[in-house]
């Protein structure tokens, strides 16, 4: 499936946040996750609209990765946490630079960071280039919104 572009649009609906949830209303949420895991991307980024349509580019994330945030798009999910890995050890060597950080709890960091990118590094699935697919870093009934009963819009897709 190739996916041009992806709008956001004002839909009229209503979070149904505790409330008792039809049968039918949760056939609407699953078939809504598994079409949106159908759509694949080469490459890891966000996107980025603009004259000649929306792209995938750069990371812009407000998560863990936001290290990466500025960098890529990139070819597998290793590249993209030793982006952001890279960005954490800098901070940590600015930290050490202005003093006044406990130099233990630095080096713990600094170890943790060096012992998670070697653990990607043995992960074939990280470092192998395959499709990637959508993911909602935040998906819960708060972020649908629903009109008649059927979901018409899943919002807050930045977490």
């Amino acid at each position: 499936m190739s996916v041009r572009f992806f709008f956001v649009e004002f839909k009229d609906g209503t979070s149904p946040h505790h409330e008792k949830i039809p049968p039918a209303t949760i056939r609407d949420v699953a078939a809504a996750i598994a079409k949106l895991t159908s759509v694949s991307f080469e490459s890891i980024g966000s996107f980025h609209g603009g004259k000649n349509g929306t792209r995938l580019g750069p990371v812009v994330c407000p998560s863990a990765w936001c290290g990466a945030e500025g960098q890529g798009p990139f070819s597998n999910s290793a590249d993209l946490y030793n982006a952001a890995i890279d960005y954490y050890m800098n901070e940590l060597d600015k930290w050490r630079n202005r003093g006044g950080f406990d130099n233990q709890c630095l080096i713990r960091a600094y170890l943790g960071l060096l012992e998670v990118r070697h653990l990607i590094t043995k992960c074939a699935e990280m470092v192998s280039e395959q499709k990637t697919y959508l993911h909602h870093p935040d998906l819960h009934l708060g972020n649908m919104l629903f009109a008649d009963g059927t979901l018409v819009a899943i919002i807050d897709w930045e977490g």
